[in-house]
């Protein structure tokens, strides 16, 4: 599987350092990276990227900045039919071009986390959360931890909790801590004046999301129809 990785910060070099057998990075597009990897060809924009190159890679996986993603992803489609585009980046509304990716027979697989537990505890949480809402005595919120520099607050996760809670019944307020260097916290908290229910995730290493992307490239590339997917339709 060739692979084009758009935006090589801590996802983008942690995806290339992880790629196994028959994964191979075929080019690297970042606005301020120079040391590329392993000689592989770096870029500082898509449309500088070789239309020879575009033509010979399996999937893109586009994690840059909120910004910039529309751009990319755009720009992938318009290059080439029937690819195929995992993007990671959150703070923006994919929807905006779905009438795009379907028109150009793309296949986007978008979310705003790739672990394996958290999209596993998201399909349970929507069940939990049907049963609380029986019962008028609970209230919901999150809380989130992320490294400091992270530049959305909410995080894409913590808006996907939050959105199974609120279609629920539930206004769920969200808490946002940017501190240090920690991949990754979230705590659901259902509580009432006589008991408390708290369910958490912790992201112990940030291989987990770079080993969901591969898994879901994999996945990917078996998908025939347009659209937008999203990790939870792997599980």
């Amino acid at each position: 599987m060739n692979i084009g990785v758009l935006g090589f910060g801590k996802m983008g070099k942690g995806i290339a350092s992880l790629a196994g057998k028959g994964q191979i990075i075929k080019f690297i597009v970042d606005p301020v990276e120079t040391n590329g990897f392993k000689q592989t060809p770096i870029f500082k924009n898509i449309k500088e990227v070789p239309k020879k190159l575009m033509d010979s890679v399996d999937v893109f996986m586009e994690f840059t900045e909120p910004g910039q993603a529309k751009k990319n992803i755009l720009s992938i489609i318009q290059a080439g039919k029937n690819v195929k585009i995992i993007s990671g980046t959150t703070g923006w509304n994919i929807k905006e071009i779905e009438n795009d990716i379907k028109s150009n027979k793309a296949v986007v697989l978008y979310s705003s986390n790739f672990s394996f537990g958290i999209n596993a505890l998201s399909s349970a949480l929507d069940h939990l959360a049907r049963s609380m809402s029986k019962s008028k005595n609970f209230e919901a919120s999150i809380l989130e931890h992320h490294h400091k520099h992270k530049k959305d607050a909410p995080s894409g996760t913590a808006n996907m909790l939050a959105g199974i809670l609120d279609k629920n019944g539930f206004n769920c307020s969200i808490t946002s801590v940017r501190t240090g260097l920690h991949p990754g916290m979230h705590t659901i908290y259902f509580d009432s004046e006589y008991e408390t229910i708290e369910i958490t995730h912790e992201v112990k290493d940030r291989k987990v999301l770079c080993a969901g992307v591969l898994m879901a490239a994999e996945w990917i590339t078996k998908q025939k129809k347009p659209g937008i997917y999203n990790f939870s339709d792997i599980i």
